[in-house]
């Protein structure tokens, strides 16, 4: 089966935040999150928010909002991918890995959970621990499974966003032929990555030992602030220079110094 990701047309490894548990702890944050492609007409993802178009209106793009972008992956097939479908899976991985996928992605690649399976069972506390998912979806965990990808060009018909709908929109999935790999980070990031986490690294270790109750997307924004307060330059420098967004530059500076110490 193929995957794409809906909402950007170039992975970079400087923009990649390892899988952080949540306070909900039902739906994890980071990762890259990828919806199963079917037809050039069915991305369940794409339906999903064409069926919800506040949904859609919030993640389209505000100069083109009918006209999404996105990734096709190649995904290795050696990859360690722990697939979720039945009670022995949940079971598994409720037992072993304490519904943590941060303590999952220690052991593999990505998962897929097939909500369809999910909720086509009668397990009251699988389907709880499940239920904001909105669609089947493959998490990986890093990017080193990922072979190639291509470039996917997703129109979708105006509508009111309004409506009072019946049916679907349609809307159709363009594949660019041209492969891309991801390419190594610039050893300017690769500098300031080890610059932050020797100069902040008693301040991250006490906000890991200090707030274990708290969940790790909300210990990485505090690291987050404290990054963004001592390394303002540097990073400014570094996303002109590189051609990157500072917030999610940022972010992931701190996600990923977060998780050398947990």
């Amino acid at each position: 089966m193929e995957y794409v990701n809906v909402g950007t047309d170039c992975l970079k490894r400087e923009y990649m935040n390892p899988v952080l548990d949540t306070d909900i702890r039902i739906k994890p944050a980071g990762g890259l999150w990828c919806t199963p492609h079917f037809s050039s007409e069915s991305l369940p993802w794409m339906n999903y928010m064409l069926y919800k178009p506040r949904v859609f209106y919030q993640k389209a793009p505000k100069d083109h909002p009918f006209q999404q972008n996105g990734v096709i992956v190649d995904v290795d097939a050696n990859a360690r991918i722990f697939q979720l479908h039945d009670n022995s899976e949940f079971d598994f991985f409720k037992y072993k890995y304490d519904l943590s996928y941060e303590k999952l992605s220690r052991d593999y690649d990505a998962i897929f959970i097939d909500i369809a399976s999910i909720f086509g069972k009668t397990m009251e506390e699988k389907e709880y621990y499940f239920k904001l998912f909105s669609v089947s979806s493959l998490l990986l965990f890093n990017l080193n499974i990922i072979k190639s990808y291509k470039k996917v060009d997703i129109d979708v018909d105006p509508f009111d966003f309004e409506y009072d709908y019946d049916a679907l929109v349609d809307y159709r999935v363009s594949i660019n032929p041209t492969s891309y790999v991801i390419p190594s980070v610039s050893e300017r990031y690769a500098y300031l990555f080890d610059a932050i986490v020797t100069s902040l690294k008693d301040y991250i270790y006490r906000a890991v030992k200090y707030n274990h109750q708290m969940s790790s997307d909300r210990i990485a924004f505090d690291i987050y602030k404290k990054i963004k307060e001592m390394y303002k330059k540097e990073i400014e420098e570094l996303a002109k220079a590189e051609d990157l967004d500072e917030y999610k530059l940022t972010y992931a500076l701190a996600t990923k110094s977060l998780r050398i110490y947990k």
